[in-house]
């Protein structure tokens, strides 16, 4: 999760000096944290109200149309994660 949000966050910077009408703000990532109780590891999240919406599925395959905006940014962060990690790293499962 740290690394995908990081490379969220570098593309934001990436691309905040570019103009997209209709697509306002990069894709941003929550922060969590990683709690250790015992011997069992678990992390944590602030709750977000709404219905959950899975853009991205584990292979990289677009789970709403390729219309809707945050299906973009999704596909955005995907593809700049493999750019940026020289073809080492795809983040899907957005």
């Amino acid at each position: 999760h740290a690394l995908a949000k990081n490379i969220a966050e570098q593309l934001g910077k990436k691309s905040r000096n570019l103009t997209f009408k209709g697509v306002g703000e990069a894709l941003r990532y929550k922060d969590i944290y990683l709690a250790k109780l015992n011997s069992d590891c678990f992390t944590l999240e602030k709750f977000i109200e709404g219905k959950f919406q899975k853009y991205l599925n584990n292979t990289g395959e677009v789970c709403v149309s390729s219309d809707d905006v945050i299906t973009q940014k999704a596909e955005c962060v995907s593809s700049f994660s493999y750019e940026i990690s020289n073809l080492q790293l795809l983040v899907v499962d957005i």
